[in-house]
C-alpha cells in the first residue's frame, strides 16, 4: 500500500467518523418519541437561550434558562419551574417560583437536589402564560463520578 492509498483510506474512516458522529447527534437531539407536544407560545414572555441542565449527581441536577419580555422591559419576572417524572407533568415531583432579575440577565440557575438516582426528568420554566421547551435530564448513578 503506498502513501496515496493510505491517506485514501484514512479520509474514508474520517469520513465514516463524522457520518457516525452525526447520526449520534440527531439521535440525541430528537425529542423523546414519547414526549409531549411542545407548546411555544410567542405572549408577553420567550426564552430565546432554551433550556439547559447539567452537572448530574445520584441526587440531582442543575437547570438553566434565560427569559425575557417581548417588549425587553428590564423589570423582574417571576418564573415558575417544574420537573416531573413524565413529559405531561402529570407526576409533579418540584414545582417551585423563581424570580429573574435584570441584574442576573434575567438568567435562572437552580440546583435541584432529593432526586432519585439514575432517573429521567423532564422539566420546563413558566412565566404567566407563556412556556419554554420542554427540557429532559437525567440523575447520575451512585457510585458513578461525572
Amino acid at each position: 500500500m503506498n502513501a496515496a492509498d493510505m491517506v485514501k483510506l484514512h479520509r474514508r474512516d474520517l469520513l465514516k467518523t463524522l457520518a457516525g458522529f452525526a447520526g449520534t447527534y440527531l439521535a440525541s437531539a430528537a425529542s423523546p418519541a414519547d414526549a409531549a407536544p411542545i407548546s411555544l407560545t410567542t405572549g408577553r414572555y420567550r426564552f430565546p437561550q432554551g433550556v439547559a441542565s447539567g452537572d448530574p449527581r445520584p441526587d440531582g441536577i442543575v437547570l438553566w434558562t434565560r427569559v425575557e419580555a417581548s417588549d425587553l422591559s428590564p423589570g423582574p419576572i417571576n418564573v415558575r419551574v417544574q420537573i416531573g417524572r413524565t413529559p405531561d407533568f402529570t407526576q409533579v415531583v418540584l414545582d417551585e417560583m423563581l424570580v429573574a432579575t435584570a441584574e442576573s440577565d434575567h438568567t435562572l440557575r437552580l440546583v435541584v437536589q432529593g432526586l432519585d438516582a439514575d432517573t429521567i426528568y423532564f422539566y420546563r420554566f413558566l412565566a404567566t402564560g407563556d412556556q419554554s421547551r420542554l427540557g429532559r435530564t437525567r440523575t447520575g448513578r451512585h457510585g458513578v463520578s461525572l
